[in-house]
């Protein structure tokens, strides 16, 4: 993802633009912070797996960037696009099914790839991929997010939209809508 000019672009607009402004820290801290965990994601010498950060993503996105998310819109009365991007790629990425040894996994292009998380998680993402608004059901689970993320004006339009771009052109395709708006 840091050695990928589009997904860097993307990755430095999450955080310079909707994360940063939401820190109650020095700007200058925040952005040297920043820069030392590009820097050693950016090792070659480190074989960060992304299947492998994946893991718990749910939590993850929960304790990580909802506070981002929901701080943002307190500050700014928009929506942080990148983030809720973030937020319906999560969604996308969870479009699973068990197989016959109870793995639960997703396909891309072609490929099984396994998605870790619990059980109860697993299950959820499961039965709300088979739902006529998987966005909604999603945003929705208070279970999840302690939170119905549906009451918070204009962020389930946001993440519906994000979620349709990446269904309908595709990971690349979708990201540059995000990086390049104006």
């Amino acid at each position: 993802m840091i050695n990928s000019d589009l997904f860097f672009s993307y990755i430095k607009k999450v955080v310079f633009e909707e994360i940063i402004p939401t820190v109650n820290l020095p700007a200058d801290e925040c952005v040297s912070f920043a820069d030392s965990v590009f820097e050693r994601f950016g090792n070659p010498f480190i074989d960060h797996k992304l299947l492998d950060i994946s893991l718990n993503s749910v939590s993850k996105y929960k304790t990580r960037c909802l506070c981002s998310v929901l701080d943002y819109i307190k500050l700014t009365g928009k929506m942080p696009i990148s983030l809720l991007f973030g937020l319906a790629a999560l969604i996308a990425f969870y479009n699973g099914k068990y197989d016959d040894e109870g793995n639960f996994y997703g396909l891309r292009n072609g490929e099984k790839y396994i998605i870790k998380d619990s059980r109860n998680v697993t299950d959820f993402f499961h039965n709300a991929h088979k739902s006529e608004d998987v966005v909604k059901s999603v945003l929705s689970c208070k279970e999840l997010w302690n939170i119905d993320l549906t009451e918070v004006e204009g962020l389930y339009k946001t993440v519906k939209e994000c979620y349709d771009n990446l269904c309908r052109f595709g990971i690349k395709k979708a990201a540059e809508l995000i990086i390049y708006e104006e």
